[in-house]
């Protein structure tokens, strides 16, 4: 690893520096590191080269993908203009996809709009003892996220309610 690559590392909060040491390495070994993060002034954004801010908000919940969405959405548009200085695709192509990036908000308009929908098959899915979250190739990084997020909910400690003395 060396100046000719690029290191492009995300965190969606300010983790503590153990779990921003992987990207330690790239950095001794010459390469440049891009950070990606929501958090100003996290760890990750002290030891990067240059960092991308999604600004996506705190999150309100644990079930929260909001800091998710902005991630991705940054790493498309670095890749488009990663594309563009590398002369690796046709403008126009790029010009498209950077184009169906403003079609999203849009996109989970209508999702939010369909809550009643997903709350019907979430009672029915809810007493199952298993899930499995398939995903493949760009896909496959939303399906770990997906099954994260039910890991995460499923063994989070309920708040404790206070107790009448």
């Amino acid at each position: 690893m060396d100046a000719r690559n690029l290191t492009i590392a995300m965190s969606q909060s300010a983790r503590p520096p153990t779990r921003s040491r992987p990207s330690r390495s790239p950095q001794q070994e010459g390469a440049p590191i891009i950070g990606i993060s929501n958090v100003v002034g996290s760890h990750l954004t002290r030891l990067a080269d240059a960092t991308l801010y999604t600004r996506g908000g705190p999150e309100i919940s644990v079930a929260a993908t909001k800091t998710y969405v902005s991630q991705a959405i940054a790493a498309v548009l670095l890749a488009l203009y990663l594309a563009r200085i590398r002369k690796s695709a046709p403008i126009e192509r790029l010009r498209e996809i950077a184009e169906g990036t403003k079609l999203l908000p849009a996109a989970i308009d209508v999702v939010l709009n369909t809550s009643d929908e997903v709350k019907k098959v979430a009672k029915k899915v809810r007493k199952a003892r298993s899930a499995l979250f398939l995903g493949r190739y760009v896909n496959f990084p939303t399906a770990l996220e997906g099954a994260l997020k039910l890991k995460e909910i499923a063994t989070s400690t309920p708040r404790a309610t206070p107790r009448a003395r």
